[in-house]
């Protein structure tokens, strides 16, 4: 995973919270996060590249269901688009009416409204395509104890003729509002949510050509990272921290798999623990960055 990142297009836009041009995420407001962003330009991925002076600093607000009145006192706000079923068919589509809902708000208003479509082009992971090996320090290819959750939170973008069909109606409603338009951002920690470079490459391309079909050549398209997961260095520490979390849970159960099967208080204790692990745990168990990339 290269520093420089995705995907080959001039006009990518991804917030980031560790090397700052001018935008920033950060903080809680009443339950939501306050959002500084600083826009990002193709440039901003150069080694080099410096922060200016934050003249052109501004501040927004994180509300996933919707804008609020905090639209009067910040420049911009980001909100998550929601899928709903087509009554017709009973697949899930885009829900316009509760997006056009926050478009109507702001229409007028020198204030933007970045939309995160990733809710939408996203699909939960099928157990066969989740990886179950890792490799550890010493090299060593180990297939993981538990087998991986049936529900669980790792991402898949839908194809491309699927983007196309849940996003009807979509692109015509943000030339409607495009004034009022900041960014659309494919998915939220893509990396830490198993979905993998390439995948984001075609789901921009393909957007992009939903976006240009209607005369829209200026479209913003981004990602969000909490962590630095762009980063190939800060992925590598990532990727051996999630191993080694992974070979430890392994260890401790086969250091206690003698007591499955028995009475004693350590015992019934360690057979709690191996009943919630298989049903409750965190989506590092299940996926590993080096799977990702």
């Amino acid at each position: 995973m290269s520093d420089k990142y995705i995907p080959k297009n001039d006009q990518i836009l991804q917030i980031r919270r560790s090397k700052i041009k001018k935008w920033v995420i950060g903080g809680f407001v009443f339950g939501f996060f306050l959002t500084l962003i600083f826009n990002f330009e193709a440039s901003a991925w150069s080694a080099n590249q410096k922060a200016d002076s934050g003249k052109n600093l501004q501040i927004g607000f994180f509300s996933p269901a919707g804008v609020d009145e905090f639209i009067y006192h910040v420049d911009f706000s980001m909100m998550n688009a929601i899928p709903e079923n087509d009554p017709e068919t009973g697949l899930p589509v885009i829900n316009l009416d509760h997006l056009e809902h926050s478009l109507k708000r702001i229409k007028g208003l020198n204030h933007k409204l970045n939309i995160d479509i990733g809710p939408v082009i996203t699909k939960v992971r099928e157990v066969d395509r989740i990886n179950v090996n890792y490799t550890t320090e010493k090299g060593n290819v180990r297939t993981k104890v538990f087998p991986p959750l049936v529900d669980n939170k790792l991402l898949d973008i839908v194809g491309n003729n699927e983007i196309e069909r849940r996003l009807k109606g979509f692109v015509s409603l943000v030339k409607k509002y495009k004034e009022n338009i900041g960014a659309i951002f494919i998915a939220d920690e893509p990396y830490l949510n198993g979905i993998k470079r390439q995948e984001l490459e075609r789901a921009i391309t393909k957007l992009r050509a939903l976006f240009e079909r209607e005369k829209i050549f200026d479209m913003q398209f981004g990602l969000i990272f909490a962590g630095a997961m762009f980063n190939a260095e800060f992925a590598r520490q990532v990727e051996a921290s999630l191993t080694k979390y992974v070979k430890q849970i392994d260890d401790y159960y086969f250091q206690h798999a003698h007591l499955l099967g028995k009475k004693s208080k350590e015992a019934m204790a360690f057979q709690r623990w191996v009943a919630e692990f298989q049903k409750n745990r965190i989506t590092s168990y299940d996926e590993l960055v080096k799977s990702r990339r």
